[in-house]
Parts: structure tokens; sequence; C-alpha cells
């Protein structure tokens, strides 16, 4: 990941997504978790190694963050994951997400069990 700002791992399920996750945010410190829901946040929360270091929030959460206020926002991360990856490409999520991608600077990691999207959520 050194070489590329973002990019995405299709991981099958029960494989050790906590794991790789605990990999990134210990090599990249300060990390926010881009997740479907606050049950899913709270699920990560219940890991230690990821509590310490890890802000969570919810795509919709991420996508009302003013575009003008979105790179200070996201400056004081090393990291951003987007649990769920899938959902990326939904209409109301995606603007902001390529702008973080396009400004540099920021990794941007997503994981997700497939990269098929059936809607635009």
């Amino acid at each position: 990941m050194k070489k590329w700002d973002a990019f995405v791992l299709e991981n099958p399920t029960d494989i050790g997504k906590k794991d790789i996750l605990q990999f990134f945010v210990k090599e990249y410190g300060k990390t926010l978790l881009v997740s479907s829901s606050y049950n899913v946040n709270r699920q990560w929360n219940e890991s230690p190694n990821l509590a310490k270091n890890v802000v969570f929030t919810t795509y919709n959460q991420f996508a009302d963050i003013n575009s003008d206020e979105l790179y200070n926002f996201c400056a004081s991360y090393k990291l951003i994951i987007f649990d769920e990856a899938h959902h990326v490409g939904a209409k109301r999520y995606l603007p902001n997400i390529e702008k973080i991608i396009d400004s540099g600077g920021i990794k941007v990691f997503g994981i997700t069990t497939h990269t098929k999207r059936y809607s635009d959520s």
C-alpha cells in the first residue's frame, strides 16, 4: 500500500477481516473506519487493538460532511478504511470518497466480501 493511495480487498467471509484491519491500523496509526451502521461500528469497537487508534463513522455521516470541510476533517487520519466497500459506488457516497482519493496524501483502503452492487445504497 505504500505505492498506492487507494485499493479494495475482496475478502471471503470468515477469513480474518479483523486481523487484516488490525495490521493496517498498526501500520498507519490514527484511522477513520467507515461502515454501514452503528451496529457494525460497535462490533469493531469491541476489539481493543482497533478501538484505541480508530474513529468510527457511518457511510451516511461521511457523505454528509460538507465538501469544503471534507479534507480538513480527514487530514488528521493516516488511513481511511471503508468496510463493506461495495457501498462506495453509491451516488450518495461516491462524491466525498472520490474527493479524498483525488486529494492524495491519505491512504484509502476498502474491504468487502463481494464487489457486486445490487442497488444504489
